[in-house]
């Protein structure tokens, strides 16, 4: 599990490089007034510059998803196993490898959204339903994946 953690945080990492090249990208190449806001009242206008706003929200979530990596287990709810001496190195590596994974699912959540909010602002069709339905379904695996993974570590 050691190295499916540092591959996940690898790929973690690296979405997290995407999103703000993604978000750069977009400051860079779109006009100084872009579309920010469609709702019943119409189309709201404002700086390209608000897509800067992208950056921090998936480097905070990151950031707070990598330090539950630091918690102790017997904080965490886990009432598929009993946590004992002689398992607390598997389930630790089970559940930081999770995390790892979970982060990475979020990276990508967080790349998609970027996207589609720059799409959006240049006038081009907004991928935002993609964006969610790739968000929702690896989640749900590396949950389903690492839930049963922890449920079948004896104690």
């Amino acid at each position: 599990m050691k190295r499916s953690s540092a591959i996940g945080n690898a790929c973690a990492l690296a979405l997290l490089a995407l999103n703000v090249a993604i978000v750069l990208y977009g400051v860079d190449a779109l006009p100084a007034t872009i579309a920010t806001h469609f709702g019943p009242d119409g189309v709201g206008y404002g700086s390209k510059d608000t897509l800067l706003l992208l950056i921090p929200p998936p480097l905070l979530v990151y950031a707070l998803l990598y330090a539950v990596d630091f918690l102790p287990l017997r904080w965490m709810n886990l009432p598929m196993l009993t946590l004992t001496p002689q398992n607390e190195g598997r389930v630790r590596d089970t559940v930081r490898a999770m995390f790892a994974w979970i982060r990475v699912c979020v990276g990508g959540t967080f790349a998609l959204l970027s996207f589609a909010a720059v799409q959006s602002a240049a006038g081009s069709p907004s991928p935002i339903f993609v964006a969610i339905v790739f968000s929702v379904i690896p989640l749900g695996g590396v949950l389903v994946y690492f839930l049963g993974a922890l449920a079948r570590i004896g104690p």
